[in-house]
């Protein structure tokens, strides 16, 4: 198995869900008096090549969104003085699936990404003929999940903020723009390779189209 910018973010996703199942039953929360309380457990890892060249580490106890497949094998728990290499042990378990199974995860990542491709060619379609797109909330990659172009955000008024809140990533996991507006809707350009994150779903629309039915 080769550890392309794809596996590690596979990697990544089974890293979360592992360490999300920690639990510590001596824990108190004090808002809802609840005793054992289940947590993440934070993760160290070096973000790309030039924090990996420098020794600077990152810690998060949310899911890792940008790694450089070099630093995979960063990816760390500390217990004390005993560190669990997590990246390395989940790399070791899929090539010990792909033996056990006689499966390619890698070849799997390319048949996921050529569904994701027709669907984009679908989205791209639809905001041609003047839909209003819904996009769905938390991380999408421009030019995989949504398309790459300078479109309209329109702020679906979902859930229980009024707000649009765009947070806008470069192809280095760097913050390049975060929008934030009560209004109805705002231009944003959205470049292939960066990604979105946003806790609320929102519609994008082409800018060429004043007015639109928003896709479900």
């Amino acid at each position: 198995m080769i550890v392309d910018e794809n596996i590690a973010e596979l990697i990544c996703t089974l890293e979360y869900k592992i360490g999300n199942q920690t639990y510590n039953p001596n824990s108190y929360n004090g808002w809802t008096g609840e005793e054992g309380c289940g947590f993440k457990y934070p993760v160290s890892y070096c973000k790309n090549k030039i924090d990996l060249e420098e020794h600077k580490i990152t810690k998060t106890k949310s899911k890792i969104e940008f790694i450089d497949p070099e630093c995979i094998e960063t990816m760390k728990y500390a217990f004390g003085s005993n560190h669990l290499y997590i990246g390395d042990g989940i790399v070791k378990v899929l090539n010990y699936l792909e033996e056990l199974y006689d499966i390619d995860f890698n070849k799997l990542e390319q048949q996921r990404i050529a569904h994701k491709y027709n669907a984009l060619a679908l989205i791209e379609e639809k905001l041609m003929h003047g839909e209003i797109v819904r996009i769905s909330s938390g991380k999408n990659r421009v030019g995989l999940d949504i398309p790459e172009g300078i479109y309209k955000a329109i702020n679906l008024k979902e859930g229980y903020s009024s707000y649009l809140s765009i947070d806008i990533y470069n192809t280095e996991g760097v913050l390049e723009d975060y929008i934030r507006t009560d209004g109805d809707e705002i231009e944003i350009e959205l470049k292939n390779g960066y990604y979105t994150k946003s806790f609320y779903p929102y519609g994008l629309k082409n800018c060429a189209h004043t007015s639109a039915k928003v896709d479900k």
